[in-house]
């Protein structure tokens, strides 16, 4: 049986499981955002071999997970139960569930074939840079700092420099108009206007690029795209401020060997076999590792270069290898 860990809006597990029924493959669907089939589960651990365990799982893909927990409903408490220890018990309550879930997923991945792993969704993108260097990878100069007067170095030093979330993208509304959060470039008319200190940021230089690369990654396997984003100005820093009008050309590319090969150490030092890299192609002809989605969303790369890996994801699930 194949288990499929997903939320109700996801489409790639849609088109993944149109692959599955095509070819009658047997699968369950558990959408965390909808249901509490979570809290269904019961985990058995114990020394014996001969005592199977009652995870009767068998491929299985971490697409996406809950990523909000529940909230205990005091209503029906004896007794008042005052503000703070409901806060108190919620917090309790909710490591009891990520404690839970995390033991449930280590005995999925440690008893069958697994496509993702939960336990580094929320990878560390500087922690990563660091690690993509031991692999052998070139990176961005990177910044980390907290003053001005080291912004301003940074820029005089690198000539452009750029910021970007060390965490995650954000959005957000502001008069009903959507936001989001972008890699910038930052210039000295931005760094005049900066508070001599401010919440700890992350800056990198600017690389000047021939191309970027998104390549998804999977067991091993390399699926590369060239976005042409620098021919374009709205583009040019962060390609996703999609230029609707004209989009940039997006094309099929064939990474060297050494560079897949450093992919693939990388990603098996972080232990995911699924994931979306971002690379840039520079004008100085080198290949410039940028950061890793774990998540992997491969749409953008499968649709323009006709990769297919909806059918792909759905094969590795039936063979389970």
């Amino acid at each position: 049986m194949i288990t499929i860990f997903s939320s109700n809006s996801d489409n790639s597990t849609n088109n993944v499981i149109d692959w599955l029924y095509l070819n009658c493959h047997p699968y369950t669907r558990i959408n965390g955002d909808i249901n509490k089939s979570w809290n269904s589960f019961t985990m058995s651990i114990n020394s014996s071999k001969e005592e199977d365990s009652s995870l009767n799982i068998g491929q299985v893909w971490f697409r996406r997970l809950p990523q909000s927990l529940p909230k205990i409903s005091f209503s029906e408490a004896r007794g008042q139960v005052n503000l703070g220890d409901q806060d108190r018990f919620n917090r309790y309550f909710h490591k009891e569930i990520e404690s839970a879930r995390s033991g449930i997923i280590s005995m999925i991945r440690n008893n069958c074939f697994c496509i993702g792993n939960p336990k580094v969704h929320n990878i560390n993108k500087l922690e990563t840079l660091i690690l993509a260097t031991k692999c052998g990878f070139t990176i961005p100069s990177t910044l980390v700092t907290e003053k001005k007067k080291e912004v301003l170095r940074f820029l005089m030093k690198k000539k452009r420099i750029v910021t970007k979330p060390s965490y995650e993208g954000i959005g957000f509304n502001i008069d009903n108009i959507p936001h989001m959060g972008y890699t910038e470039e930052i210039t000295r008319e931005h760094i005049d206007d900066f508070p001599e200190e401010f919440a700890l940021s992350c800056f990198q230089e600017l690389i000047e690029k021939e191309i970027e690369i998104r390549t998804f990654y999977l067991d091993g396997e390399c699926y590369s795209m060239a976005i042409f984003s620098q021919l374009d100005s709205q583009t040019n820093i962060d390609f996703r401020r999609y230029n609707t009008k004209r989009r940039n050309r997006n094309i099929p590319f064939q990474l060297p060997r050494d560079v897949e090969e450093k992919i693939k150490t990388l990603m098996q030092e972080i232990d995911l076999n699924c994931g979306s890299i971002d690379l840039i192609y520079s004008k100085n002809k080198k290949f410039i590792f940028l950061e890793i989605n774990p998540v992997g969303q491969y749409g953008m790369t499968s649709h323009p270069c006709n990769y297919n890996l909806d059918k792909v994801i759905a094969d590795k699930l039936a063979k389970g290898i």
